[in-house]
């Protein structure tokens, strides 16, 4: 009895292995050493690495010792409620019931697409 017991263990522990192993070959599949060693050192030169101890990125902890991060610019309001009137007027907006798009929905009432 106590014999099957180590060995449902032992395989136990063995597939818990094997799928671990599995999930870290798939999770760095299709990148090269070379592209592995080349984000870690742009991590390091950005300070985007997970600080052990507090859980926080180096560069959250310590900012003025990396370059500060490009912000992308936003839109303005103005086009924001451009974009929305057209969307409007066009129907490209998601039923929230149907997942589908106002003009598919309803083609007739909305111009077509060109």
């Amino acid at each position: 009895m106590r014999t099957s017991k180590i060995a449902t263990v032992a395989l136990l522990l063995a597939a818990l292995g094997s799928g671990y192993a599995t999930a870290a070959d798939t999770a760095t599949q299709g990148l090269s050493r070379e592209q592995v060693l080349a984000e870690l050192a742009d991590a390091q030169r950005t300070g985007d690495i997970v600080d052990a101890k507090t859980g926080m990125k180096l560069n959250e902890l310590n900012p003025s010792a990396y370059p500060a991060k490009a912000v992308a610019e936003g839109k303005t309001r103005d086009q924001v409620l451009a974009e929305l009137t057209e969307a409007q007027r066009t129907g490209d907006i998601v039923d929230a019931k149907s997942g589908k798009k106002l003009n598919e929905l309803y083609p007739h009432l909305y111009p077509s697409h060109s």
